[in-house]
């Protein structure tokens, strides 16, 4: 698809392979408890053609709905459980196996590297690994976990070489640390995913760490959680460590992905940080087919422009063709 000559570019979109859906079927049968936070996710993938696990009918739905990029990352838990040596195998394993399948498919994927937090040294050592790649593209990062969230005094050399490779740091909600009154009734899916998020970029913002990495470029899922609707009530309550005031933050160093679908969600988002903080992403499969997504924003965004920019042009700044 061409959008006003521009190229359409959906930065949110997950992809599980066989290294990773493997890895993870593992460690719900070594802790059964956190099949209430994966269980319904694994289900999908037993299906015929399943998304999750199938790019061949990811690649169907983009020609059908116009969009010429997606920028895959793995889903929640990444490469985030185990022992150091696990998740610095597993993040190694799964990180060569989505940039092989990208270069399978010249021009239509990118590639959101998962790192094994929180393990620093190990995370610094898989980013250097696959930093050359053309098509690692960006990092994908869960925004906390149960003891460690992103903020942390021992993650700034990270996101300080996350920038310095002009590198954008996408964030993710994480599932297995929400407590368990979050668990019935799909309330884990549907309000502690983006509190997860919100939460987890609050504590990077309000913390300074932004401050001491200028140049990194964070991009927040879901429309930036309720941190667009609460922008005001944060600028009340102080800026905490952080320079600045959060609805800086919002219009001058955060990207918001559009994955909400709901139209005066996607207004205050839009009024709060502008169109040229808001980029394209679906979630998928998650939150249902790609052809929503871009109906979504081609419904909501109130001029050309914006259209333009929020489906592909701000986000090419970081995906597609790249060299370093």
């Amino acid at each position: 698809m061409t959008v006003d000559g521009d190229v359409c570019i959906d930065t949110h979109s997950h992809w599980m392979p066989p290294v990773h859906l493997d890895a993870v079927r593992g460690l719900l049968r070594d802790q059964p408890a956190l099949e209430r936070d994966y269980g319904g996710m694994l289900a999908t993938t037993r299906q015929p053609d399943a998304p999750l696990v199938a790019l061949e009918r990811r690649i169907e739905e983009m020609d059908e709905c116009g969009v010429d990029i997606s920028v895959i990352s793995l889903p929640p838990p990444a490469a985030t459980f185990g022992s150091l040596e696990e998740a610095a195998r597993l993040a190694a394993a799964a990180n060569d196996a989505m940039l092989d399948a990208a270069e399978r498919h010249p021009g239509r994927f990118s590639v959101l590297v998962a790192l094994p937090l929180p393990y620093v040294d190990a995370s610094l050592a898989e980013l250097e690994r696959v930093a050359s790649h053309p098509l690692t593209q960006g990092v994908s990062a869960l925004t906390n976990a149960e003891t460690w969230s992103l903020d942390e005094a021992q993650f700034e050399e990270l996101w300080a070489r996350v920038a310095a490779l002009e590198l954008p740091l996408a964030l993710h909600p994480a599932f297995d640390c929400r407590p368990a009154k979050f668990t019935d009734w799909t309330i884990g899916g549907s309000l502690h995913a983006v509190m997860s998020s919100s939460l987890g970029v609050a504590r990077l913002v309000m913390s300074g760490m932004l401050d001491r990495v200028p140049t990194l470029d964070v991009l927040v899922p879901h429309l930036g959680g309720a941190l667009p609707y609460l922008a005001q009530r944060f600028v009340d309550m102080g800026r905490g460590a952080a320079e600045h005031d959060m609805a800086h933050y919002l219009r001058e160093r955060l990207y918001l992905d559009t994955c909400s679908y709901h139209p005066p969600a996607f207004r205050c988002a839009l009024d709060t940080v502008g169109f040229d903080r808001l980029v394209l992403g679906t979630d998928y499969p998650f939150r249902g087919s790609l052809r929503r997504a871009v109906d979504d924003v081609v419904a909501n965004a109130p001029t050309a422009a914006a259209r333009t920019a929020i489906l592909g042009r701000t986000a090419a700044q970081w995906f597609g063709a790249r060299s370093r």
